[in-house]
């Protein structure tokens, strides 16, 4: 076999997350139908399991969406600095959820910071204003003051004295008595201020509604491994993102995910939901795996693996290094190669 054919085939990066050229992303993406669902406006769950593409779909989404100078801010689950450490033992649902969501708004932060340096579009001090406080938002200080001591004591002292006097020649007698009685109570209380942050869903939405006036532009919000979320966690993190954002038509959150190890919604009492309705809220019909499914068309799948391998494996060579071994179409490199 050739051996820089054989060089190529080692050097291809298995997980699109570690590739760092985006033209390398783009060149290397096999479209199969679903980029076209995806570059909408609409909130979306991309289901798929692992290894079917959902981070190589996301980064080719990225590029196309930049074309039309939208921000887009990708955002790996994995790396948001409270998603994976928290344990049963740990804080509420609530505060964790808030902990991520706090992460989330950073990535955005950054994004739209980077995006009105590079392109100083107009009202950018407003723009940066509305950010600003929009972050504040997310971080408003409340004190409670908690009662964590309450002792009392109680006492009592009784004294009692009985004297008797007496004298002779002259008989003379004194009988003396006293009694007394002191009761002392003691009551001690102290108390303890607890500090915590709180989000203003309300003043989160406004600002993020004017920062997207401003900018005039789409904010895309890409959430890639949504599964490495705990799952108690997960409801309520989509509750920060549903209250926050989803009433604005220019943020659009994308989400990939696995759909046994995804909880977007919970019922508590009196049917209340916490979280997405799928549906309503978000569509959720988009799985990869659907794409993939060998026995359902074995020669389509055959075609698109067969794409995939050969797009990778030009991406490795030396340009023009096919047309100088004569190897022209996909079929032909596909045959070149050793089987087993």
């Amino acid at each position: 076999m050739d051996s820089e054919i054989l060089k190529a085939v080692s050097s291809i990066v298995q997980r699109a997350e570690r590739m760092i050229d985006d033209a390398k992303i783009q060149s290397t993406y096999e479209e199969i139908g679903v980029i076209p669902l995806l570059n909408n406006r609409n909130n979306q769950i991309i289901y798929g399991r692992r290894g079917t593409g959902k981070t190589h779909v996301f980064k080719y989404l990225a590029s196309e969406l930049k074309e039309d100078n939208d921000i887009v801010v990708y955002v790996d689950c994995r790396t948001l600095s409270s998603a994976s450490s928290f344990e049963d033992s740990c804080p509420s649902r609530k505060y964790r959820s808030h902990a991520i969501f706090r992460d989330i708004i950073g990535e955005i932060e950054d994004v739209v910071k980077q995006y009105i340096a590079l392109n100083a579009p107009n009202n950018s001090a407003l723009a940066l204003d509305a950010l600003e406080q929009m972050i504040k938002a997310t971080s408003i200080k409340e004190s409670k003051k908690r009662d964590t001591r309450k002792t009392e004591v109680r006492g009592r002292t009784i004294t009692d004295n009985v004297g008797m006097k007496c004298s002779i020649p002259q008989l003379t007698l004194d009988f003396d008595s006293k009694v007394e009685e002191e009761s002392t109570a003691q009551t001690t209380t102290s108390y303890r201020m607890e500090e915590h942050e709180k989000l203003v869903f309300p003043d989160i939405n406004y600002k993020a509604r004017e920062l997207v006036q401003h900018l005039k532009v789409n904010i895309y919000v890409l959430l890639d491994e949504w599964s490495s979320i705990p799952l108690d966690v997960q409801p309520f993190l989509a509750d920060c993102i549903n209250k926050s954002f989803f009433a604005i038509p220019h943020f659009i959150f994308k989400i990939a995910a696995l759909e046994y190890r995804s909880n977007f919604t919970i019922v508590m009492q009196n049917n209340l939901h916490i979280g997405f309705e799928l549906g309503s809220d978000i569509s959720s019909n988009l799985d990869l795996d659907d794409y993939f499914v060998f026995d359902k068309n074995p020669d389509s799948i055959t075609a698109i693996f067969a794409g995939i391998l050969s797009k990778h494996i030009k991406s490795e060579l030396p340009e023009g290094y096919l047309d100088k071994i004569k190897i022209t179409s996909t079929q032909q490199l596909i045959n070149y190669l050793p089987v087993g």
